[in-house]
């Protein structure tokens, strides 16, 4: 029998052997007697983890030999350390973009801080001015008051500064401002106690109105060029 074309005697050393129907198609033979196996094409115990072709290739240069598993377990290796090193710069780079988001967030907290304070600063300045203004204002208004008497006529703000109480305004009346009731033109007056107003052809009128300093009547209704009051004459 161990003369047939398909017997192998059993590579694990028990000293039996078998015919193997399949031959070198399937080269894995499992001993019989103890079940040992065995590699049909090689007649030497199965070489785990190699295919007969990469047995072949072993023997032939053992030295530079990589069996399909290892090249298998290099190409992970190699993408687990390209993945980890990949992992590291995406850690790195999110690092950078959450630095710069941080950065920049500050800024703008910094940005709005400041404008915030710019338009606080804007804002008091604008009372301070305001409120100088209206002191001002309180002031030239007292200081008129004090210094000057309205025209009965035009009622543009007149100061005296030297001279008898007989005045004549010299004020101009600009287009469109209303006609006084001076010399000639009392007629223009309406029963309602306003005034025409100026069309083109009356453009820089003067208002000329005469009147008395000390008791503020028309100037010839009081002719005392020394009046003080109401009550002189």
């Amino acid at each position: 029998m161990h003369q047939a074309d398909n017997f192998i005697w059993c590579a694990g050393g028990c000293g039996s052997g078998q015919i193997h129907e399949t031959g070198a198609e399937q080269p894995i033979v499992i001993c019989l007697h103890c079940s040992g196996r065995s590699c049909f094409t090689h007649e030497v115990a199965w070489h785990d983890g190699l295919t007969c072709e990469e047995f072949d290739s072993l023997l032939a240069d053992p030295e530079n030999f990589r069996s399909r598993i290892e090249v298998e377990n290099a190409a992970v290796d190699e993408e687990e350390a390209r993945r980890r090193a990949q992992d590291a710069v995406d850690h790195a780079l999110a690092g950078r973009l959450a630095a710069d988001q941080e950065a920049e967030e500050r800024a703008r907290v910094e940005r709005d801080k400041q404008a915030r304070r710019k338009a606080a600063e804007a804002a008091e300045k604008a009372r301070k001015t305001a409120a100088r203004r209206k002191r001002e204002d309180e002031q030239s208004m007292a200081t008129m008051n004090r210094t000057t008497k309205k025209c009965p006529g035009c009622s543009w703000a007149i100061e005296k500064n030297s001279g008898c109480s007989h005045m004549t305004c010299t004020y101009t009346l600009p287009l469109g401002g209303p006609i006084v009731p001076t010399r000639g033109l009392d007629a223009l007056r309406l029963r309602c106690g306003a005034y025409l107003r100026l069309d083109s052809q009356f453009a820089g009128l003067k208002c000329r109105f005469e009147f008395c300093w000390g008791c503020y009547r028309r100037w010839g209704a009081c002719r005392n060029i020394q009046c003080t009051g109401p009550t002189a004459s």
